[in-house]
């Protein structure tokens, strides 16, 4: 969950105002603003007595609760607390417009009764997506990427959803052969007045397209049973294609359907560039016991 919070945590990070700020979409997350996990404290384990919220104004106390795992008359537990705070800020605040609203540090005090926690939170202005541009497209038009990516100017920001819209651009390059594609966003917030309660943020897409790649070799390692033949069979990607990431993940699933091996996921499979646009991709299998299968 952590990892997969950091880029929208990026972009839900309070700047100065008017700030400009590069951010690429593969990024680790920001200083953790709470206390270290490994100093245990002493309420660690207690049943929570209460839990309040101070601060919210268009977010009500059910709802906030919905949004996190820690609740009242359960364990306290510092780490899930801590990606409570981040839930809040992206899975509510961010998916609602509020993307530039400060969520905790939570204020503990430890009762007799448990400990008792409260969130403090400022919800800022309710940004809606204002000019959107594109730089460095050449696969697709500019107003392709910016249908594809889902954003229309004047509609509430989504930071959460925006992101997984980046991810599904990130696919179709990558089923495309773009091995080496990326994309960057800078977010351009702006409010007629610090204090005012709407704002509108501008988006600047930057594509890295790179280049066309296709497989030069595929290998197994691990298939001490099973020939390289009946498993190339499996695959739909042969040496000499262009590269598709889809087409990859989908021969891992025929290769799982098989039960000879212990299940393959993305990761099994190594990609290492051969050349100026050329992929080595080496499967690697575990077999399992006849007792397993």
């Amino acid at each position: 969950m952590k990892q997969y919070f950091a880029c929208i945590l990026l972009l839900l990070t309070p700047v100065p105002f008017a700030a400009q700020v590069r951010l690429p979409t593969v990024q680790s997350l920001t200083q953790n603003p709470f206390p270290n996990k490994e100093q245990k404290q002493p309420y660690e384990g207690h049943r929570i007595f209460s839990l309040e919220f101070r601060g919210n104004q268009h977010f009500s106390f059910e709802s906030l609760c919905d949004s996190m795992t820690s609740k009242r008359g359960e364990p306290y537990d510092a780490e899930e607390l801590d990606s409570d705070m981040d839930r809040l800020r992206v899975l509510l605040l961010g998916r609602s417009g509020y993307l530039r609203a400060t969520v905790g540090p939570p204020e503990i005090t430890d009762t007799i009764s448990g400990p008792r926690i409260v969130v403090p939170m400022r919800e800022g202005a309710l940004y809606r997506w204002g000019t959107i541009i594109v730089a460095g497209s050449t696969v697709f038009t500019p107003e392709r990427v910016i249908e594809i990516v889902g954003l229309k100017s004047g509609d509430i920001a989504d930071g959460y959803g925006f992101q997984g819209e980046l991810s599904k651009l990130d696919t179709l390059y990558k089923d495309r052969g773009y091995f080496q594609f990326n994309v960057g966003f800078i977010p351009d917030f702006k409010q007629d007045s610090p204090d005012a309660e709407e704002g509108v943020v501008d988006i600047a897409l930057e594509l890295e397209e790179g280049v066309v790649f296709r497989i030069n070799r595929i290998q197994f390692e691990g298939n001490s049973k099973t020939r390289d033949q009946a498993l190339r069979r499996r695959l739909l990607i042969r040496e000499g294609d262009v590269y598709s990431e889809s087409m990859l993940q989908e021969s891992l699933s025929r290769l799982n359907s098989l039960e000879l091996f212990e299940k393959l996921t993305f990761e099994d499979a190594a990609i290492h560039t051969n050349g100026h646009s050329g992929l080595d991709i080496t499967i690697r299998l575990k077999e399992k016991r006849e007792t397993d299968r």
